[in-house]
């Protein structure tokens, strides 16, 4: 049921799609990765990159967008206009199973990590240039399989604080702690 024209849908090479400065918009990006008409195509994708458009829309409506991509394993969707305007991002945040390992949301004008959803299988994201000033303390809880984030450029709050004084030594961090060696 998922035949269209080829310059409808985007195309993958080598398991790639690379949309990247083709000068895209939110509309045009949603034809080209359209569940109905291009389902062919996006099964076959593996890598997707909208990098360096026109791409103004919230980032859940984004991910919307890759739920039917169940093989991709890696997105770079910086420097568009992505922001994050969901409130109550938790009863949307529903990820259908999920390979996706590195995110590229950098250059964007993110703001807040409060609502951020994402799936939880993600290993790498670049927060980097996106105007936020701190990362959530539920930030870890919701990527259980982070190893890598990027967050240079972004000017952050730093708060100390202490939930049980007299449970650790101070020389010991709480548990959950993000130990950053440098922020460049």
């Amino acid at each position: 049921t998922g035949t269209a024209e080829p310059t409808l849908c985007g195309t993958p090479i080598n398991g790639t799609l690379n949309l990247a400065h083709s000068n895209l918009t939110q509309n045009e990006l949603m034809l080209k990765l359209d569940e109905d008409l291009c389902q062919d195509q996006l099964r076959r994708i593996l890598e997707l990159d909208i990098s360096h458009n026109n791409v103004e829309m919230d980032l859940l409506s984004l991910f919307s967008l890759f739920f039917p991509m169940k093989n991709t394993l890696s997105i770079n969707a910086s420097s568009n206009k992505l922001t994050i305007n969901i409130l109550d991002a938790e009863s949307f945040c529903k990820f259908p199973s999920h390979q996706l390992l590195f995110l590229n949301i950098s250059n964007n004008p993110i703001n807040s990590l409060d609502t951020l959803c994402l799936p939880s299988s993600i290993k790498e994201i670049d927060l980097s240039f996106t105007n936020i000033s701190q990362i959530p303390l539920n930030f870890a809880k919701k990527l259980l399989n982070l190893e890598k984030m990027y967050v240079q450029g972004n000017h952050f709050i730093y708060t100390a604080f202490s939930e049980s004084v007299n449970s650790l030594p101070m020389c010991v961090p709480p548990p959950g702690t993000v130990h950053i060696n440098a922020i460049s």
